[in-house]
């Protein structure tokens, strides 16, 4: 029943349907993973950017790996990772102006 409510909300919200560079997810797999990459694209902008934990070039190493990860399941899977990852670094950048310098990170495609 979560899961339903969840996906029903997701699916019902218009803002959200536009929010990830014009790529929709077509099912609760896809959205649990755009979450996911999102929230991935996030923590290594601010652990490089925000901490200065991670080197710009370890930060784009952890994301080539799991691009790769994505890219063996397939184009769309693919996709969805790009779209994810790419709005949590936009998101956060919102946060604080540092963070801007993020733009490094994000995977370029020709939506972009």
């Amino acid at each position: 029943m979560k899961r339903f409510l969840i996906a029903l909300f997701l699916f019902s919200n218009p803002a959200l349907a536009e929010s990830f560079q014009g790529v929709q997810p077509e099912n609760f797999a896809e959205w649990f993973h755009i979450g996911n990459s999102s929230g991935y694209g996030s923590v290594l902008c601010v652990q490089w950017a925000g901490a200065g934990d991670l080197t710009l070039e370890r930060a784009k190493y952890y994301r080539d790996g799991s691009m790769r990860r994505y890219k063996r399941e397939g184009a769309r899977a693919a996709e969805i990772f790009v779209a994810g990852f790419n709005e949590g670094i936009s998101s956060v950048q919102n946060l604080e102006e540092q963070l801007n310098k993020c733009e490094q990170l994000k995977i370029k495609t020709d939506r972009n």
